[in-house]
């Protein structure tokens, strides 16, 4: 029996998408306005549709919205930066469709919306407390990879919704915030941001970092500057 309803499974999910496409057919005009330029928001729905080349989807620019809004075949619009990429993401298939596996990437988005809202909303007065509030989901994201895979997160085997839209996240931090990231600290996150092309290959590592603190010609230098 358990052979069989391995035999079941797998059937069904080689045929899931095609029922699916049925079921729910593709709309003809995806219309997205991303938000206001430079803002958070905007970086990471516009990764997400460079990310997912859909043929009906196009950019729009309503200078009177500031949060993303999408409409479908020209219906109402519907707001909000993740409903926006939730359906995005549904629609090229980076949210899995099995109810558990994509619990775990709404998980990471919903971290994601915690991780936002206080950079989005300006609250911070000071570097240091961007500085902490980023220490803090990073420390989190660093132990969510499984031991021995960082490059995608909760150790799926390619990205979903969560890699990319976070990625677009720290892109933006680092490269419009000017906040760094200690890639020491935090070396699963770090081993992953290189492979999402946030950070550069040739970014320090923990190893490197412990080489420099070392160097040995530099205490010979100082024994003869003693002697002296």
């Amino acid at each position: 029996m358990s052979f069989l309803f391995k035999v079941l499974q797998f059937m069904a999910h080689s045929i899931r998408h095609t029922i699916l496409n049925y079921a729910h057919p593709a709309p003809t005009l995806i219309r997205v306005y991303p938000g206001e330029k430079g803002t958070l928001y905007r970086s990471i729905v516009t990764h997400l549709i460079d990310a997912c080349p859909i043929p009906q989807l196009e950019i729009v620019e309503t200078p009177d919205r500031s949060r993303p809004v999408v409409w479908i075949d020209d219906e109402i619009p519907v707001a909000g930066c993740m409903t926006v990429c939730r359906y995005i993401g549904r629609q090229w298939r980076l949210l899995p469709i099995d109810p558990i596996t994509c619990a775990t990437v709404d998980s990471s988005l919903e971290l994601l919306q915690s991780f936002l809202y206080p950079i989005v909303a300006d609250i911070f007065t000071e570097s240091k407390q961007m500085c902490d509030h980023i220490a803090v989901f990073a420390t989190i994201l660093e132990e969510t990879f499984e031991a021995g895979d960082t490059n995608h997160l909760n150790g799926f085997e390619s990205d979903t919704l969560a890699d990319v839209c976070w990625a677009a996240a720290w892109k933006h931090v680092i490269d419009m915030e000017g906040v760094s990231l200690p890639a020491t600290e935090f070396p699963n996150l770090g081993a992953w941001m290189r492979y999402q092309c946030i950070l550069r290959e040739d970014s320090p590592t923990e190893e490197d970092s412990a080489t420099e603190d070392e160097d040995p010609e530099a205490e010979p230098e100082e024994e003869e500057k003693k002697d002296q």
